[in-house]
């Protein structure tokens, strides 16, 4: 039985992909321009298709955290957990989340989503441990950057190996549920790899190295 449990958070929890719903909610909000759906989902495009995270998309992602404080972001980061996120958890994944909460493994969202944006997500979902992108505050306010390495693709492992050496654990005693393709690296070290809905560049590598394969609703 595995001794940590990981889960990604968009699209394998929750039906929703947080970075295009954060957006959304900002221009519901009046605070971005309309047009910012149009760029936000590009960048969706191209992380689905594997491509690494740019500059220009966190630059994008995160314009509206620039010199502001925690306290000041606070509301709307929970304005849109409830809004935008809650709605849209998988009636499978909560199941499979709380089996895992009630047992003694230690369950920790592996996310390349905002730390800000993220917490109260976390904090509904009664999961106490979370590996985000972590955003860089400097003289009590965010700067637009985030602290390395990157949280998503091959940072996973990176955040994974260090939180299992932390609680006792090898990677080979956790398993990852996930359904992005650039998940791919994470799943690779686990000992217990689950690709959750994959798309048909994860499926192909899901079947050919025997991984577990679920499809949640």
């Amino acid at each position: 039985m595995p001794k940590v449990s990981f889960f990604d958070l968009d699209h394998t929890l929750i039906a929703n992909d947080c970075d295009v719903s954060w957006k959304e909610f900002l221009i519901e909000e009046g605070i971005a321009p309309a047009n910012a759906m149009e760029l936000s989902r590009k960048f969706f495009d191209q992380y689905i298709a594997g491509v690494r995270i740019g500059e220009d998309f966190l630059k994008f992602q995160l314009e509206e955290f620039i010199g502001k404080t925690e306290a000041e972001m606070k509301p709307f980061t929970e304005k849109h957990c409830h809004k935008k996120v809650l709605p849209r958890v998988m009636h499978d994944a909560r199941a499979v989340l709380n089996d895992r909460l009630q047992t003694d493994r230690v369950v920790c969202l592996l996310t390349a989503s905002q730390a800000p944006i993220v917490a109260p997500i976390a904090k509904v979902l009664g999961i106490e441990h979370v590996c985000p992108n972590r955003l860089e505050i400097k003289n009590g306010v965010f700067t637009g950057n985030i602290e390395d390495p990157f949280s998503g693709g091959e940072g996973k492992v990176f955040y994974a190996q260090e939180f299992c050496k932390k609680h006792g654990a090898k990677l080979e005693e956790a398993e990852y549920f996930g359904d992005s393709y650039s998940d791919r690296f994470i799943l690779d070290a686990v000992g217990v790899p689950v690709a959750v809905n994959p798309g048909e560049a994860l499926l192909t590598i899901a079947k050919r190295k025997g991984w577990r394969v679920v499809q949640w609703s």
